[in-house]
């Protein structure tokens, strides 16, 4: 399966610099039984939150192997946001490049990832409502099933290192600032989004 294959592909290249081959293997062998435990879904999805929903099972069931392993809970989490880091950029690298046939213009670039991004991946049930602000970008997402499923397995804590911290990489690799003041996973209505695109990347 491709999922596999790539969330696999990123544990070991986050892994490898921390650990030997041997152990990384038990690890991997580990998580791949811890995933098969976790319930799964009848309903159908699209193949963007196929995909999405997939990596949440995993990250929990890498998340299990790593402590089983005798990994600390604070190290199994920064693996786990390097692990998803590895993984959003496979996307969102590849997604800046190729916006740069809607102009040189930043602000566009980003509206047309957003656009993309929530047209394929983020779909329902995924809700956004866009807001005022000063932000070359702003909204605020109402309904979230990466924060949804984290928090029904017992693990709402890991939606901030798999899922939320990923935004502010992003905008960087993306030349833009991000803030956030309140988000889904820590109790909050909803998460806010605000891009700020800098002065000399307008041109």
């Amino acid at each position: 399966m491709i999922h596999a294959w790539i969330f696999n592909r990123a544990v070991k290249r986050v892994l490898r610099p921390a650990l030997p081959s041997h152990r990384i293997r038990k690890i991997l062998d580990l998580t791949e039984g811890e995933y098969k435990k976790l319930p799964k879904s009848d309903r159908k999805e699209t193949l963007g939150m196929s995909f999405i929903i997939a990596t949440c099972q995993r990250n929990i069931a890498f998340y299990q192997s790593t402590l089983q392993s005798g990994i600390s809970e604070q190290d199994a989490k920064l693996h786990i946001e390097n692990i998803n880091w590895e993984i959003t950029q496979l996307l969102g690298s590849p997604m800046w490049h190729l916006s740069i046939t809607r102009g040189l213009n930043s602000i566009s670039r980003i509206y047309w990832i957003d656009k993309v991004l929530w047209g394929l991946l983020f779909t329902r049930p995924f809700e956004r409502v866009f807001t005022s602000s000063d932000a070359d970008l702003s909204f605020d997402v109402v309904t979230c099933p990466i924060q949804a499923y984290y928090k029904s397995q017992g693990h709402p804590d890991l939606c901030y290192h798999a899922a939320c911290v990923q935004d502010y990489k992003l905008a960087d690799r993306w030349h833009a600032d991000f803030t956030r003041t309140q988000t889904l996973a820590s109790g909050a209505k909803s998460c806010d989004f605000k891009f700020y695109v800098s002065k000399d990347q307008r041109v």
